[in-house]
């Protein structure tokens, strides 16, 4: 079996307020606070009557005090204004000549004022007075309330024509501007007003569940106007925790001229704002940087940098994070390596020069491998061959290129062009076309073979002798 349900959507009271933030411990300054712009107290309340409005059992009788259940108007459309009184005293609250309902009498109107709240399933709660005909002499069937109001205090008017199923427009009017339009309230419905100004500080209010601004939160609040039937608009005040700088991973050394690297902060409260760089540990040196997430990355620092983000939650004070520090350390030339040579199988010792505070290492290849040896001299292995070996300089985590040594094997040279003074050894024959100083001398196993080219000066001494290699 089907049943019909009818759900009734009321608009939201305008104007729309916006949140109010502050932070922790903070205090809120004088004509600050959740606000709205200000609307004057009126005298005027009005709504519209339709198939979609709710439905309750209006009382019936004239300037009733007690509830007394009406036998015809079972179940009629009605509209609630929820208003606190801006005066105090006794006013009339009547029908106004602009009501045009879909009834014979379109004046024929049932008033209802309830204190703080209205519940239509529970008609006689809060019940205060209701009217039917008191304003029959000026409109027929028409209803006026008096009442001894106080300002300040919540009240709810029920409006809601005499008949089941009755539709249309009302209007009602008091005898003074008597409907304050602004109500601040804990709950998006019933309770009493917090307050009826146009600027609302929650904090310290009874009832605001805000005794003061130590608690991070946010605390929803509702603005009511009596021109709305039932529905409260939602707004925030809002209580930021404390700005937290939070930490920074990812400090390093890396080396010149090529490096790059990625910094993470975590642990912190609030939004970033920006990073920031500096060169001088941030005393005159700080240089922005438009990036407001929690990664920064970095790439060819010349010189040591320290960087640190700053954050800053709500209106809370910005603060900095811990400093992260990328030391850079500038990358040593390669050393000047000396060769050596031998003459047949056996070790070469070979020599570097240059790298000042720093270690001199030597290895196998240009690229990659480990360390062969440190210090400014190798000794090779025994070889059988000429060999390439290489050496570089390191300085703290950074290293040089590398740089080509030979260890030479002479088994069969063959010396040419202009030669230095020195013993030049082969373990099988020397050739050569050199044009050789004083001072050379060929020491070979087998032969010494002098080819067309070769020359010693008339003045220079030249010693050529068949010997095994020492």
């Amino acid at each position: 079996m089907w049943q019909t349900v009818k759900v009734v959507v009321n608009p939201s009271p305008t104007p729309l307020v916006g949140t109010y933030a502050l932070c922790k411990d903070g205090v809120v300054p004088a004509g600050e606070g959740l606000s709205v712009t200000n609307i004057a107290d009126s005298n005027i309340l009005s709504g519209t009557l339709s198939s979609n409005s709710p439905v309750y059992r209006r009382g019936q009788g004239d300037n009733q005090t007690a509830y007394n259940p009406s036998t015809v108007g079972t179940g009629v459309y009605f509209g609630a204004h929820t208003f606190v009184a801006a005066s105090s005293g006794t006013f009339d609250i009547h029908t106004h000549p602009s009501t045009l309902l879909s009834s014979p009498d379109s004046y024929d109107t049932y008033f209802t004022l309830y204190q703080g709240s209205f519940d239509p399933n529970s008609p006689a709660t809060n019940f205060l007075v209701g009217d039917d005909d008191s304003y029959d002499a000026v409109f027929q069937y028409s209803s006026k309330i008096t009442y001894n109001f106080t300002a300040g205090s919540t009240y709810v008017l029920v409006v809601s024509p005499y008949g089941n199923d009755v539709t249309g427009n009302y209007t009602v009017e008091a005898s003074t501007n008597l409907f304050k339009n602004i109500g601040w309230y804990a709950n998006s419905s019933g309770g009493n007003a917090l307050a009826t100004t146009n600027i609302f500080n929650p904090v310290g209010i009874s009832g605001s569940g805000m005794p003061n601004t130590s608690t991070p939160g946010t605390y929803n609040f509702y603005l009511n106007t009596s021109q709305q039937n039932s529905c409260r608009a939602q707004t925030r005040f809002i209580i930021n925790a404390t700005s937290v700088g939070g930490n920074i991973a990812g400090s390093t050394s890396v080396c010149t001229p090529t490096n790059t690297g990625t910094l993470a902060l975590s642990g912190h409260t609030g939004s970033i704002v920006r990073w920031e760089s500096s060169t001088d540990n941030f005393v005159g040196n700080i240089v922005p940087i438009a990036n407001t997430t929690t990664t920064l990355s970095f790439s060819n620092l010349a010189q040591t940098t320290k960087y640190r983000a700053v954050v800053k939650n709500g209106n809370c004070t910005q603060v900095y994070s811990a400093l992260a520090t990328i030391t850079v350390v500038v990358t040593a030339s390669a050393p000047t390596p000396v060769g050596n040579s031998r003459c047949g199988t056996g070790t070469v010792t070979l020599t570097a020069t240059g790298c000042a505070g720093g270690t001199i290492n030597w290895y196998a290849g240009v690229n990659g491998g480990i360390s062969l040896a440190t210090g400014t001299t190798y000794t090779t292995p025994v070889i059988s061959n000429n060999t390439t070996y290489y050496v570089a300089c390191t300085i703290g985590s950074c290293t040089s290129a590398r740089a080509a040594v030979q260890a030479i094997i002479y088994v069969n040279p063959i010396m040419s062009g202009n030669q230095a003074a020195g013993d030049y050894r082969a373990s099988q024959s020397i050739t050569s076309t050199a044009n050789v100083a004083t001072g050379v001398n060929y020491f070979a196993a087998k032969s010494i073979l002098l080819n067309p080219g070769f020359q010693a000066g008339a003045s220079e001494v030249f010693l050529a002798k068949i010997e095994d290699c020492p």
